[in-house]
């Protein structure tokens, strides 16, 4: 066993920021759900790619214009070849077998588009335009607007008129078209990240949460009990993994439907909620504040005496250089989402306990 302070000190910074994380995380999930931002995402890119009708923006941007975009498909039954290309694609029946709604009101929630579905789903397009032979599917190609349409082109002549060579090409084309949007889509949740790791690291600090860097420091250097007790913590909820958590947090509910077998078990909180409910749920996770669950009694105060700290404590982050940087390294560190330093506390819990300590000559 590696047995050194500055290893605990370590992980218990990083224990704590994984918890303050998973509460960022769990904001930024809610916010995608609600607003389906990742159903937009994706169909804002297709119309890029497919009809060039819709420019993506700057990453910092992005966000803001996402939430209002309104160009997801609805009713493919409306949809016909006067559409756009997204739209028809959307409306054949390799795209449709997707859809976890039967509503053609509503509008489609699919976020994810594997790309053997989107070439067998394109192909479809082509074979229910251009029926026979496979010249045909030329001449079909050269309709399809720009810039999917000179796109397609030079692959089905790369193809030399094979339609499962055509196929493999369209694919990998989609893939790197994907592999685009994942970058910037990363780059635009890393700014959403960081603006929701402030709003917590600031109101934390009001609440009396550690989210302080510089004084979380502090203290663990100088005070054993908490050096230990967080570094146990971590070591503790690092033998599980996130799923297990999770359950611990939303117990998953089976429903049974005309007297059948059960249902798989399901819940409908998103993940990160429920990691985070889960990790609530562990002896001495109150170590986490910097006064309550240390100072006996602390956690039976009243709201308004809370309502006093918070603002009593805000005041003083800003009275103080030193609070203010803490929690400005804080909000910066939560921008890297839970699963970053999840991966960072269970690599620092297994040096704690699988390393071992060189001796000198």
């Amino acid at each position: 066993m590696l047995d050194s302070p500055w290893l605990d000190v370590a992980l218990g910074v990083a224990f704590v920021w994984f918890g303050l994380s998973l509460v960022v995380s769990a904001i930024n999930e809610l916010i995608n759900q609600l607003f389906s931002v990742r159903s937009k995402q994706l169909w804002a890119a297709l119309d890029q790619m497919l009809d060039g009708s819709y420019q993506l923006r700057p990453a910092w941007s992005q966000w803001l214009f996402i939430i209002g975009h309104t160009g997801r498909p609805k009713d493919p039954g409306l949809i016909g070849p006067d559409n756009k290309v997204s739209e028809r694609l959307y409306s054949t029946t390799t795209v449709q077998a997707l859809e976890n709604h039967r509503k053609p009101s509503r509008k489609t929630k699919i976020h994810n588009l594997p790309r053997k579905v989107f070439s067998q789903a394109l192909i479809e397009m082509g074979a229910s335009a251009a029926p026979g032979p496979a010249q045909n599917v030329g001449d079909y190609i050269a309709e399809l607007p720009t810039p999917l349409g000179p796109q397609m082109m030079v692959l089905w002549v790369e193809a030399q008129g094979d339609l499962a060579q055509f196929r493999v090409g369209i694919e990998t084309w989609f893939d790197s078209q994907m592999a685009r949007l994942s970058a910037l889509y990363r780059a635009q949740v890393r700014f959403v990240m960081l603006g929701i790791g402030v709003v917590v690291a600031v109101a934390g600090f009001g609440l009396g949460v550690r989210t302080d860097s510089l004084g979380l420091v502090s203290d663990l250097q100088r005070d054993e009990s908490l050096r230990t007790g967080l570094s146990d913590l971590a070591a503790k909820v690092s033998d599980e993994d996130l799923a297990t958590i999770a359950e611990q947090g939303c117990p998953p509910t089976t429903t049974r439907a005309g007297g059948g077998d059960e249902d798989p078990p399901s819940t409908s909180t998103p993940q990160y909620v429920c990691v985070a409910k889960g990790l609530a749920t562990y002896q001495d996770i109150n170590l986490i504040f910097d006064d309550r669950g240390v100072t006996p009694g602390a956690t039976d105060r009243t709201f308004g005496v809370v309502w006093d700290d918070f603002w009593t404590r805000f005041g003083d982050m800003f009275s103080s250089w030193r609070s203010f940087l803490g929690v400005t390294v804080t909000a910066a560190a939560l921008s890297f989402g839970a699963s970053f330093w999840w991966n960072v506390m269970r690599r620092l819990v297994g040096l704690r306990q699988n390393g071992q300590t060189s001796t000198s000559a």
